[in-house]
């Protein structure tokens, strides 16, 4: 068994720096599941010094690709990717979790159908949360009340969590044949509800060795398209005095990078007031959300519960995430009183739409 990313398991196996913010860990308080000592129980199989055993290959499955060690790292090293690598490994090993096959099947039987023409495409939104409901269709309906000609893919994409749970086969696959789609009906932008699903479109062609999207083809996240249409008046929102703090999911904040968006869209909503987190940005604090379902529950489960613990350090009683498997997790966590919303649960119930005579209308 040889488990590839030597160089990076090498670097990381003696290496201290980013224990203390691994998310797993701040859940746990488990010592061998932290980087540093995943690493050297990988450099320990690869030279053959160790097999892997149940409980390594749990530690491994429980995971979050929160990825705040490659966010920490200070020498730029990914030990996020070692995870992956890993996987890939015990998948082909039949060392993986039924947890994890029954989820492999299960993508693997999502087909993204061929759509018609339109100008704009947007990816369903995926979700692995139980209580989760996708955002799909009321993003249809917001881009539309917005004046963009859209449709939408009748299933979301499976890539992501192919990818990260380690059947890079099947993730290729389902890649190219998300491309293919996209090619096909002709559109300008392909609109995102998961940021996950940017970093889809973007960065793994290259990884996996699939066709990239032609470049006139652009890919934009649902928030920065809301932000687009406030700031061009095709959208007016309207609230009452309320004060809403947010939370940074982790493809938001740790593989895109795209977070100015969500509170720019809360501070452009007149009688809202925005309480930052002091966690934000590249360094907002995990939900779980991007555990992808192989992660024990206890561990979201905690993850979700210090993290609304954190967003209520702000005072404010209401919270908006990006996706809803955030949204299902931190709801979960929250205290009774405390409302919790996707972004298109937030804007639907504060916007009110401009109609063709200028007037202000109810949706």
């Amino acid at each position: 068994m040889k488990i590839s990313q030597e160089n990076t398991i090498d670097r990381c196996r003696f290496c201290f720096m980013c224990r203390h913010v691994c998310s797993a860990a701040r859940a746990t308080h488990i010592e061998s599941i932290t980087p540093r000592s995943q690493g050297l129980v990988m450099s320990l199989i690869n030279r053959g010094a160790a097999v892997a055993g149940p409980d390594v290959v749990a530690n491994v499955y429980n995971c979050t690709q929160c990825r705040w060690c490659r966010e920490w790292c200070e020498g730029g090293w990914d030990f996020s990717a070692c995870i992956i690598a890993a996987r890939e490994v015990f998948l082909h090993e039949s060392l993986a979790t039924e947890t994890v096959l029954k989820r492999l099947k299960q993508l693997d039987q999502q087909t993204i159908q061929a759509a018609g023409s339109t100008d704009m495409l947007l990816l369903a939104e995926p979700t692995w949360v139980a209580e989760a409901v996708a955002q799909t269709e009321s993003a249809v309906r917001l881009l539309r009340q917005a004046g963009f000609t859209v449709q939408a893919t009748n299933v979301p994409s499976p890539v992501l969590a192919l990818y990260l749970l380690g059947d890079r086969s099947a993730a290729a696959r389902h890649l190219q044949q998300l491309i293919e789609k996209v090619r096909s009906c002709g559109c300008g932008t392909v609109a995102v509800v998961a940021p996950g699903d940017a970093y889809v479109l973007r960065e793994l062609p290259a990884l996996l060795g699939t066709d990239a999207l032609p470049e006139p083809i652009r890919i934009r996240t649902l928030a920065d398209l809301m932000l687009e249409a406030f700031m061009n008046k095709k959208l007016q929102p309207q609230m009452g005095e309320t004060t809403w703090t947010y939370h940074d999911d982790d493809f938001s904040a740790r593989y895109i990078h795209e977070t100015e968006a969500l509170p720019s869209l809360l501070g452009a909503i007149p009688g809202l007031t925005v309480a930052a987190p002091v966690w934000r940005g590249r360094l907002a604090r995990s939900s779980g959300g991007a555990s992808m379902g192989c992660t024990e529950m206890e561990i979201v489960a905690e993850l979700a519960d210090l993290r609304v613990r954190e967003l209520l350090q702000t005072r404010a009683r209401h919270i908006v995430t990006m996706t809803a498997d955030d949204a299902a997790l931190l709801t979960g966590a929250a205290p009774a009183d405390v409302t919790v919303r996707t972004l298109t649960g937030l804007l639907e119930s504060a916007l009110l739409y401009r109609d063709d005579s200028g007037r202000n209308t109810h949706d």
